[in-house]
């Protein structure tokens, strides 16, 4: 972390031209974030050693008011119904300090970003904004001068953001002091904490929803939204009744032990671990190949078969040869370890592979599909041998006996198009894809890509999406049970110490931080791809959020 106690200098009339040159959304996410840095102080004259009446009414208020100020920043598509609520709570704010006055001109800059301004009239909106940072320093002032220098900080570290090419809905969502310490703002935010939790009237809702704000972590659109357009007859009423009618909301919006993308289980089934790589699981007790003396003498008659083709080397099987070694690959000697699904995808690509050269196989023009007589004849008696295996055996069969359609793959093939490269340069990296698993993985989109207009092409394709759907679901369930716990609160951990960004507990695991970003940057194919493949459509709703950790 980095510490700074000098002061920039402020110049508020630089400030509103800076503001003037940028989108009207700018304006609201630097006053909310302004405001959102000197809320420990709102009152801080009228609290004394503990929270009183006074002051508990005068925060409970600025909660209102920048809350609204807040998600009009983090949501501008919503920005004309939340001008209306940021201009109830800003008629409602007692402002007796600059704190208050920081949080009032936020709430007015709320207020004001979605209204058409003659151009003569259109800087008071600019002027809201600066209001709220200048009052903000001010308020910053009371408490210190290095605390002053921290909080001007933070507003040029906002500023670089926005002309770096941030989006201001981006902007709101990062922690609020971003690489500066600030230890007084932090025992004062403990005390403020403890103070109002005392009072026994819900606080709860405000203090974990402004360490949400803080530090950065996730929101809830539809959450945020229904907190700042609660109705204005409720707020006269208390503490007590409004936050309660907020805990309602948090109840029924907020995501409690969701389940995520299921595994299907006639495709390889990936682990689902933060702390390694994402690997094959064991095979479950009783998930092998039929058991049985006829299917043990074909399994081993196909072993034989094909190390005696490998054995010939690339010079005879030519581009057949690497096929075939996958295949063996995955046939250990030990006959009850063989993973059915695992072996049916390599041998079907050896059917594909047949079926290509049958059809070219009389033509006499050159093709990349035709095989020489030989391997082609090899090939033949390999699958000769599976093909009765296969029928013999319960998981193989029902992975033979499937029809998918062609519309049906194609559609499919479709959505999961954009993904496929992304995917295949994610699993060359070792620390977070296993060999193993990669190799499937590469299976999968080589099926995907090839596809073919008969059944055993339709076949692949339909396994590898199967394949590539599992890899995708790992990913996915790895962050979201490593981000939610039992309660569904993101970030649990990171709650217990104030100023510990829930970031940089999530960078413990490489392996969460670097799926977390593939999924944030691919979120919109990867929501597409899981309308179609996964029948839970909560899944959509979990990619939303695990994008907002990792900001997409």
């Amino acid at each position: 972390m980095v510490d700074r106690a000098d002061e920039p200098e402020f110049d508020r009339d630089e400030l509103e031209v800076w503001l003037g040159k940028q989108p009207r959304e700018v304006s609201v996410a630097i006053a909310a974030r302004a405001a959102l840095r000197v809320f420990p102080f709102v009152s801080l004259t009228h609290r004394m050693r503990t929270i009183n009446d006074l002051s508990a009414y005068v925060i409970f208020q600025a909660c209102r008011a920048v809350a609204s100020a807040w998600a009009a920043a983090r949501y501008p598509a919503y920005s004309n119904m939340l001008s209306r609520a940021a201009h109830g709570a800003a008629i409602n704010m007692v402002t007796y300090e600059h704190a208050e006055l920081a949080v009032s001109a936020a709430a007015y800059t709320a207020m004001e970003a979605p209204i058409v301004w003659p151009p003569e009239a259109v800087s008071l909106l600019f002027s809201n904004s600066s209001a709220a940072v200048a009052n903000g320093g001010l308020a910053a002032s009371v408490v210190g001068a290095r605390t002053a220098g921290i909080y001007f900080s933070a507003l040029q570290s906002d500023r670089r953001s926005i002309e770096e090419g941030a989006s201001p809905e981006i902007l709101a969502s990062v922690p609020l002091w971003g690489d500066v310490t600030n230890d007084k703002f932090f025992r004062t935010w403990r005390n403020i904490k403890a103070d109002l939790l005392s009072l026994h009237q819900g606080w709860e809702v405000w203090t974990e929803w402004y360490e949400d704000r803080l530090f950065g972590r996730p929101s809830i659109e539809q959450l945020e939204i229904k907190r700042s357009l609660i109705e204005d007859e409720l707020w006269p009423q208390g503490p007590k009744v409004v936050n309660a009618r907020i805990r309602e909301l948090i109840e029924q919006y907020m995501p409690k032990e969701i389940d995520g993308p299921a595994q299907d289980p006639l495709a390889p089934i990936f682990t689902e671990t933060p702390d390694r790589p994402i690997d094959l699981a064991p095979m479950r007790p009783g998930s092998g190949l039929t058991d049985g003396p006829a299917q043990r003498d074909l399994y081993d008659e196909l072993r034989d078969k094909m190390h005696d083709a490998v054995a010939l080397g690339r010079n005879v099987l030519g581009s057949l040869n690497d096929p075939v070694a996958k295949a063996l690959a995955v046939m250990p000697e030990d006959f009850s370890a063989a993973n059915p699904t695992r072996m049916w995808s390599r041998m079907n690509t050896l059917r594909r592979r047949h079926a290509a050269h049958e059809a070219v196989k009389a033509s006499d023009e050159p093709h990349p599909d035709k095989l020489e007589p030989g391997t082609a004849e090899y090939l033949r008696d390999i699958l000769d041998t599976y093909n009765p295996l296969a029928s013999s055996d319960t998981k193989l069969r029902e992975l033979d006996a499937r029809r998918p359609g062609p519309q049906e793959v194609e559609t499919a093939k479709e959505v999961v198009k954009p993904l496929l490269d992304a995917v295949a340069d994610e699993i060359k990296d070792r620390e977070i894809v296993s060999e193993d698993a990669a190799l499937e993985v590469g299976d999968a989109i080589e099926a995907l890509k090839e596809g073919g207009d008969n059944l055993n092409g339709r076949l692949g394709a339909e396994q590898g999406l199967r394949t590539f759907g599992n890899l995708l679901a790992a990913g996915i369930n790895t962050v979201w049970h490593f981000g939610f716990d039992q309660s569904g609160k993101f970030a649990a951990k990171a709650r217990d110490a104030a100023g510990q960004e829930a970031g940089k507990w999530i960078a413990r695991s490489p392996i969460v931080l670097a799926l977390g970003r593939f999924i944030a940057i691919y979120a919109a194919e990867l929501k597409a791809f899981a309308a179609v493949h996964f029948s839970n459509p909560k899944v959509l709703h979990i990619i939303d959020l695990i994008a907002s950790w990792f900001g997409g």
